[in-house]
């Protein structure tokens, strides 16, 4: 199918700039998707991923997200873009979309719960199962890294700034990539991760900075990275490799876009919410909000 013929829509979580198709009457395959995105790209910017919607035939859930990255590859959890396909879903194909609304939807094999309220100014999606976490420590050629992996539907590193002499006023201006880019390839990590750094600050807050696996560059934003970091700082608050962390859950995390994204604890679960904005985007905005991204991180 030739690109000019497939529609979609532009829309952006937190500064993540995602593609989002109508699967259900193009019915194109996850091969046929990963060539729209490597070989028949529309755009003349790159975005941070595809999501092709489907609406559920089961009673289980509501419809169906395929997420995949700009290089073509399938199968792991995105959590701003999940935000995204909720607010697609409420607004594109509920007649009439509530104040307060709760869907749940499919997305990388696991059913998850998502909240639209105040009519889309505040979305979010539940992440059901607890994250698994494992301590690592990396050789690499700027020495030993300690880091925590974090599967959450995705793998993720996390590291803290403190070891790596970065100051608050540097932390969203000086040389990430080439911190992050040889973890992200780690031969320790057979699937690779996406690489976050963290710096805690005072009260709640703790900054972050996101080099994705599959976009392999470093992103405005990263929902399930954000929700990572905030679980591993308020669960392993006396590891000796992280910085002091006083807050408590709900833990706002400022990401490189500017945005900030929360994650809080349920109640009456393990389960944690990512809470952030979505919006969507004209082609133009969309150019806008990438070109102004990379003259922030220049």
């Amino acid at each position: 199918m030739s690109r000019n013929a497939i529609p979609f829509d532009l829309m952006h979580g937190a500064g993540n700039i995602f593609m989002m198709i109508d699967n259900d009457e193009l019915n194109l395959s996850i091969e046929e998707l990963s060539d729209f995105m490597t070989k028949d790209y529309p755009l003349h910017f790159p975005v941070d991923g595809l999501m092709a919607y489907r609406v559920s035939d089961v009673n289980d859930y509501e419809f169906i997200i395929d997420f995949l990255n700009p290089d073509g590859s399938y199968g792991a959890m995105c959590g701003n873009g999940a935000r995204c396909a909720i607010k697609y879903h409420e607004e594109h194909f509920e007649e009439f979309p509530n104040h307060t609304d709760m869907v749940k939807f499919l997305m990388a094999g696991t059913i998850y719960t998502g909240y639209y309220l105040n009519f889309g100014g505040y979305i979010s999606v539940t992440f059901p199962n607890e994250p698994i976490v494992q301590e690592l420590h990396l050789q690499t050629d700027k020495g030993l890294i300690h880091a925590f992996h974090v599967y959450n539907g995705s793998d993720h590193l996390i590291i803290d700034a403190i070891h790596h002499q970065i100051h608050a006023n540097d932390f969203f201006r000086f040389d990430f990539r080439s911190l992050a880019e040889p973890l992200r390839n780690h031969p320790d990590l057979p699937k690779g991760a996406n690489v976050n750094l963290a710096m805690t600050m005072q009260g709640n807050l703790i900054k972050l900075r996101t080099f994705e696996r599959g976009v392999e560059r470093e992103t405005a934003a990263c929902g399930t990275g954000a929700l990572a970091t905030a679980y591993v700082y308020q669960n392993y608050k006396m590891n000796t490799n992280l910085s002091v962390f006083l807050g408590n859950y709900p833990i706002d995390l400022q990401v490189q876009s500017g945005d900030i994204l929360t994650v809080e604890k349920e109640s009456d679960s393990e389960a944690l919410r990512l809470i952030g904005p979505a919006e969507f985007l004209t082609i133009e905005e969309a150019f806008e909000m990438y070109s102004n991204f990379q003259k922030r991180i220049q």
